[in-house]
Formats: structure tokens, sequence, C-alpha cells
């Protein structure tokens, strides 16, 4: 049994600008308004003990993106443009306010101006053999 989740809690710009915060922001609200656990990563291990497996084997992994050339632009304002209608649904947001056709190049402008770093964030992966041989 394996399971791989995100900890978008976690997600990270150092320093922070004001887009990334608002673009992090519409899709931790439209995660949480459409019923997702958002941290649901660090409930993994709890998960598979209340359901019955034995403890699962951990591991948390992430990446650290930073410059002109990082692909987490892309990254963001696509996860953006997919939650975007349940965004307008949940009246979280409008597609108007996000301007989601330049969201990528003013999330690379405003973090390569800023030389910020940014966290997305980490999947943490759980496993467990179920009637393995020891």
């Amino acid at each position: 049994m394996a399971f791989q989740e995100m900890l978008v809690p976690l997600v990270r710009s150092m320093p922070e600008g004001p887009l990334f915060r608002r673009c992090t922001g519409w899709v931790t609200e439209t995660l949480q308004a459409a019923g997702a656990d958002i941290a649901m990563g660090g409930k993994l291990h709890t998960n598979f003990v209340e359901a019955g497996f034995p403890d699962p084997e951990m591991i948390v992994l992430g990446r650290a993106e930073a410059g002109p050339n990082s692909a987490v632009y892309d990254f963001l304002a696509g996860a953006l443009r997919s939650l975007l209608p349940v965004a307008e649904k949940m009246g979280v947001t409008t597609a108007e306010e996000v301007g989601i056709d330049t969201l990528a190049a003013r999330l690379r402008d405003e973090a390569v101006r800023q030389r910020a770093c940014i966290l997305p964030p980490p999947f943490v992966g759980a496993w467990a053999r179920i009637g393995a041989r020891q």
C-alpha cells in the first residue's frame, strides 16, 4: 500500500512577494472550499494506522526553485488555471483578478526581481507492506 500527498501549507517564497502570496492563497482557499485536506501529507501515518495497516515507512521530497528559467512559475499558474472554474464558483477569486494568461510571467518577474527562492509544496510518501514476510 502506498500513498503520496502534498503538504500545501508548507509552500513558501523567500522573500514572499504580494503576487505569490495572492496566488498561493487562491490555490489554498479553493482547495479547502472544495473539501480537500491541504495538510494530508502530514496525516498519512495516522491514516495508515487508523485504517489498520502497519506503521508506514515515510519520506518527504521537495524542490527549491529560483531564477528566470525555473519551471515553478508555470507550475503555480497551471495549478491555478486548473482550479480557476472552482475558485470562481466558490467565490474565491475571478478570472479577471487572476489574469491567468500572464500569471506565470508576472510570478517570474516578481521572484526574479526579489531574488526569491520558491519552495513548492513538498510531497510526503508513505508505504507499508501488508501480509509481507518479515
